[in-house]
């Protein structure tokens, strides 16, 4: 007897096919109402939505509720059902969706707005785009409960699947894996010189890290900047720390390692010479067995 396929499974078998477009799906209502003067009206609310719809246009959209009271309701366009005086239920929906994402007119990305599995066209108002369930599956947007599948080259309605979101345990960093330790935050603060050792070590020749002044053109990060981020590494180094590891190593020796890691990624990041920075970067070597060999004792800069 055939094993029927796990929902995590049937998701993945949705996103290979290519026949049906994959469109968020937010808790909320999905309303129709109609465009006058490139607005729609919700309530006592009124949205801009685009100038490019005549009057009378008549649009689908899932009203995705804001998560404070301080925040406007948004709303996600998920379809153009009416264009003017035109009735589009005939037209399948790729050809509605793309005429749909032709209209809708991308708002400037320095205003900061954005919800998953949209493009902004005004403040509050979004295009739907094309997801897959392995994406959803990651959002961190409570409010999205699934995904609508639509019909590409057919006509007909939509189809909604639920969405199973991915548990924290499958978090690299989750706190169901690496809860927060006992005295965490003094024991964090204990690694204070450490921190500073690595941010004197990666800054090089961006010694305007130090600076009020400081230059991001040289290295974008200000030594408290390096600083914080030390904080949030050590933090992580700490919870996954494991004193019954076969490695025997140490606690400073393992969240040391954690630094010269993390902090190495940004030396090398912004010493490429293809960037044009050029620095070179003396780096510690530590051993697999956690050994540490400051660089000023390896005999020899390797370039």
């Amino acid at each position: 007897m055939q094993q029927e396929a796990s929902p995590r499974v049937q998701q993945i078998q949705f996103d290979k096919d290519e026949g049906k477009l994959k469109i968020a799906r937010f808790y909320g209502e999905i309303v129709a109402l109609p465009v006058a003067r490139g607005c729609v009206t919700l309530g006592s609310d009124t949205y801009y939505v685009s100038n490019n719809f005549p009057d009378g246009s008549v649009l689908s959209m899932n009203v995705v509720r804001s998560k404070g009271t301080e925040v406007f309701t948004s709303l996600l366009v998920r379809d153009v059902l009416k264009f003017g005086s035109s009735d589009l239920a005939a037209v399948p929906f790729g050809a509605r969706h793309e005429l749909l994402d032709l209209l809708g007119s991308s708002f400037p990305p320095e205003y900061g707005f954005a919800l998953f599995g949209g493009r902004c066209v005004a403040p509050n108002v979004y295009v739907a785009i094309p997801i897959t369930f392995s994406l959803a599956s990651k959002c961190l947007d409570t409010r999205l409960i699934g995904v609508s599948l639509f019909p590409a080259s057919e006509f007909g309605s939509f189809e909604d699947i639920p969405v199973i979101v991915e548990d924290e345990e499958d978090d690299v960093d989750g706190l169901v894996r690496f809860p927060p330790v006992e005295n965490e935050s003094k024991r964090v603060l204990g690694y204070k010189h450490m921190i500073q050792m690595h941010i004197r070590k990666i800054c090089g020749k961006w010694r305007d890290a130090y600076l009020s002044k400081h230059s991001p053109g040289q290295l974008p990060y200000s030594s408290e900047d390096l600083m914080q981020q030390g904080f949030l590494e050590v933090t992580i180094a700490l919870r996954k720390y494991n004193a019954n590891h076969s490695s025997k190593a140490q606690e400073s020796t393992f969240v040391y390692r954690h630094l010269w890691n993390r902090f190495g990624h940004l030396a090398h990041k912004y010493s490429k010479q293809s960037r044009g920075y050029g620095v070179h970067i003396m780096r510690d070597f530590v051993d697999d067995d956690g050994n540490i060999t400051p660089s000023y004792d390896l005999g020899e800069i390797i370039h």
